[in-house]
């Protein structure tokens, strides 16, 4: 976790300690120096090869290592240059397998590492390719899937393992509407699973004829981008029923644990898409659930803070909305005011903004 120190303070100051620590900079130092001593005579044996894996599981951000890596797969198994598609299917495997083994030791002791997870997709990209569905490539795909979800049970926070979950889906041509059962098994599985409500906002809009999220050429940006609370074009096109199908959703999370936080955030980004439905029915449909699911949710904790929030903005939202709802969100920012205290000057100044 952030802030949290490795080891304590009285064993970081103990000789003991510092002995260790001194003796490790030291061998980490002529690791390094080897390895970069190795990247320069672009000399590519395969002890050397070795250290540079010991160097990238000692340090997963040692991005010389990796590159130096990539350079010495391509010059020991494709020194002519050949097209990688035409090389021996069996070598290829053989490169991809040993390269995922490296980065997953790596992974093991960084679970967030930039470099490593950058590796794995260099990795596919280069070495898979277009093949992955073709025997024996297929074994290696199926494992990289397999072990996206380890990682993301160990850590279902982890944004760099939804990213390449992201990454694999569309590798494989896999449907948005598989990620989504994906998503919302995790969010059953854990309400408060923050990235699990992301992932569902990255991928809805894709099952509703969105190619690419977050603008740009379809055929350069991936499908599968996309922010939550982000409005894009594409969001905007999922119909209203699937709106009201999501709100069911965020609802019984919201019911379970009224102050979790999670279920609400993505309850704002569904509500924020309902706002912008051309049809006014439509859009009136939305809101009035948002309205009617933040009230009974109130019903059981009269100041459950992140309902009085939603239901305050359901109110006060539309351009026309009528006097009486506007009184009633003020009311209810007048509430919030004095049951979250530490907000109150946000909350007073939203009352007067209506």
């Amino acid at each position: 976790m952030h802030g949290r120190r490795r080891v304590s303070a009285s064993l970081a100051s103990s000789p003991e300690f510092l002995e260790q620590s001194a003796a490790k900079a030291k061998s980490y130092r002529a690791l390094l120096g080897a390895v970069l001593q190795a990247s320069a005579a672009k000399s590519y044996l395969d002890k050397q090869i070795a250290l540079s894996a010991k160097l990238c599981e000692l340090n997963p951000e040692a991005a010389t290592s990796w590159n130096y890596r990539k350079r010495a797969t391509l010059a020991n198994h494709n020194s002519e240059n050949t097209p990688i598609g035409e090389l021996p299917a069996d070598l290829r495997v053989s490169v991809a397998e040993a390269e995922l083994t490296v980065s997953e030791a790596a992974l093991k002791r960084n679970p967030k590492s930039y470099c490593a997870w950058y590796h794995r997709r260099w990795v596919l990209d280069t070495w898979i390719g277009k093949d992955f569905a073709v025997k024996p490539f297929d074994a290696v795909l199926e494992r990289e899937c397999t072990l996206t979800e380890q990682f993301l049970s160990l850590d279902p926070r982890n944004f760099h393992g939804w990213g390449y979950r992201r990454y694999l889906a569309e590798f494989v041509g896999e449907t948005p509407e598989t990620e989504l059962a994906f998503s919302r098994r995790l969010i059953e599985r854990d309400l408060s699973n923050y990235s699990a409500w992301h992932h569902r906002s990255a991928v809805l809009p894709a099952c509703h004829g969105s190619a690419a999220i977050g603008g740009g050429d379809a055929e350069s940006e991936s499908r599968w981008r996309g922010t939550m609370g982000a409005m894009s074009a594409a969001a905007t096109h999922i119909p209203a029923d699937t709106l009201l199908e999501e709100q069911d959703l965020w609802f019984q999370a919201a019911v379970t644990e009224p102050a979790d936080q999670a279920a609400w955030v993505y309850a704002r980004w569904v509500s924020g898409l309902g706002s912008r439905l051309e049809d006014p029915e439509a859009r009136a449909r939305v809101r009035e659930k948002d309205v009617k699911q933040a009230r009974e949710v109130l019903a059981l904790e009269p100041d459950a803070t992140w309902a009085l929030v939603h239901l305050a903005n359901a109110l006060a939202a539309p351009l026309d909305a009528s006097e009486a709802d506007r009184e009633e969100a003020r009311r209810l920012y007048a509430q919030l005011a004095e049951v979250d205290v530490d907000r109150s000057g946000m909350y007073e100044e939203w009352a007067r903004t209506l």
